[in-house]
């Protein structure tokens, strides 16, 4: 205890050296930044070589550095520090994107993974600690793409990784630290407005400057790797900050290498990307419920079933003013929930399109898509926000429903990562702006589409499937 009561009065004397990374989305996730390690003792110790590798994967980034260390004074015992940054409290947004606190969780540590430091290639034990509100950063409110909020002075706690190192007089010791963070983000629940989740792009950072407290802050020999494969192989787009002429291969992981790089001047690394098609495969795949909540279709071309066979190899073929009819049946089902029977039918709250030929990729590419429709839900309307004006003073509804442009399968083929929707809003946000007599139980039991545009001269497209993702609604 005593060893920490000293380490930590170190910490709250240097904290204004920290650079602080500001700004980005919204932090769902509460991770802010995490760092390189910092000597947390005056120690003649030198950082002779750094290899640090970097590996995206959906949301989460894993991190392996390689620290060869060299001892220039006497044999001593050095104590080093991992820092890892997080909001005090976790934040989101509400319906319209505005920025509010939530509460905060109580295992910081579940953000990072895992962490294990190696020294000369045996694992080491490590104290952990926290440090409550460390300082405070400004974040920028990115859910809502009509705003551009920030949440002023939000406090960071930061987490402590601590380590004895013993040094030899004049020996070079290769420290390794292997560890993961969940990324930035905000994915949540829509609730009864929302048919998909509001996201924002994910943020990693990881702060160089931390290790300028060793020896003179240059580093003799500094290499990094960057392995974005995954963020290719799932169509994301990214931007990588903080460091420029990187070296990119075919496979999207980028390399940098320098001798005499200097920690004080290149203060960190970050990746911000868009990561939505996944997140909001999971949602589907969690909280939504598809086919079973059609009981048949119709469309002015033929093929009708091809659209709800869940086959994208069977495929419907229309043209711009052709229209399909979705009928829904109330299906009341039995679940057995902690040995109780709950009776329970899917409520409709949203359609998803399989939008384009995916026989095959050349037959994806050959074909036209729906690019704009209309559409109503018991002969009502149905319309989607245009643009929120800042002060929330007026909105405008637009009844032409655009479809984002389609994708072939990622990685994995997983059909809900290429889904496309042409709402962000469920039924259930008709009450909003409509006169219509519905209330949130109202049961839409007929849906009709008719293609506007085609995203192909010809004016014909491809429909491999489509879904009707519904709620649970129990039956009392």
């Amino acid at each position: 205890m005593f060893l920490i009561r000293i380490i930590l009065s170190i910490l709250f004397l240097t904290i204004s050296n920290f650079v602080l990374a500001n700004g980005g989305s919204i932090d769902g996730s509460r991770f802010k930044k995490t760092g390189n390690i910092r000597l947390l003792q005056n120690a003649d110790i030198e950082l002779v070589k750094e290899d640090l590798f970097i590996k995206v994967i959906n949301d989460t980034t894993f991190f392996e550095v390689h620290y060869f260390l060299k001892n220039n004074g006497k044999t001593q015992q050095v104590h080093y520090g991992f820092p890892i940054d997080l909001y005090a409290g976790g934040l989101g947004t509400d319906d319209y994107g505005v920025p509010f606190y939530i509460v905060p969780y109580y295992d910081f540590r579940k953000y990072v993974p895992y962490f294990e430091p190696y020294f000369n290639g045996k694992h080491e034990e490590i104290v952990f600690w926290k440090q409550e509100k460390a300082y405070k950063a400004n974040v920028y409110e990115g859910a809502s793409p009509y705003r551009n909020e920030i949440v002023k002075d939000v406090p960071v706690d930061r987490l402590w990784y601590a380590l004895k190192l013993d040094f030899e007089k004049d020996s070079t010791q290769e420290l390794t630290i292997k560890y993961a963070v969940l990324n930035r983000k905000v994915g949540r629940h829509g609730g009864d407005m929302g048919f998909l989740p509001r996201t924002t792009k994910r943020y990693f950072v990881y702060d160089l400057f931390p290790s300028s407290s060793w020896s003179d802050g240059i580093v003799g020999n500094f290499s990094l790797k960057i392995d974005l494969s995954d963020l290719k192989s799932h169509d994301c787009e990214y931007k990588i900050e903080g460091l420029e002429n990187l070296d990119k291969n075919e496979n999207e992981i980028y390399s940098f290498k320098q001798e005499d790089f200097d920690l004080k001047k290149r203060s960190y690394i970050g990746v911000t990307y868009d990561n939505t098609r996944r997140f909001n495969a999971w949602f589907w795949q969690r909280y939504g419920v598809g086919v079973a909540a059609i009981d048949s279709v119709a469309s002015s071309a033929e093929n009708a079933n091809y659209l709800i066979d869940n086959n994208p190899n069977t495929v419907w073929k229309g043209k711009e003013g052709d229209w399909i009819k979705i009928f829904t049946k109330k299906r009341v089902e039995t679940s057995m929930i902690r040995h109780r029977e709950y009776k329970y039918y899917i409520l409709p709250k949203g359609i998803v399109f399989l939008n384009g030929d995916y026989s095959s990729k050349e037959a994806f590419d050959e074909n036209g898509q729906i690019k704009s429709m209309y559409m109503k839900a018991n002969n009502i309307q149905i319309k989607e926000p245009n643009r929120f004006l800042k002060n929330d003073t007026l909105r405008i509804h637009r009844k032409l429903l655009h479809l984002p442009p389609s994708h072939y399968f990622l990685e994995g083929n997983d059909i809900y990562e290429v889904l496309e929707s042409p709402t962000r809003y469920s039924f259930f946000y008709i009450p909003m702006y409509s006169s219509a007599s519905i209330s949130y139980d109202t049961f839409f039991e007929v849906i009709e589409i008719q293609v506007a545009k085609s995203t192909d001269s010809t004016k014909e497209i491809s429909i491999s499937d489509l879904y009707v993702f519904g709620e649970w609604r129990y039956v009392k």
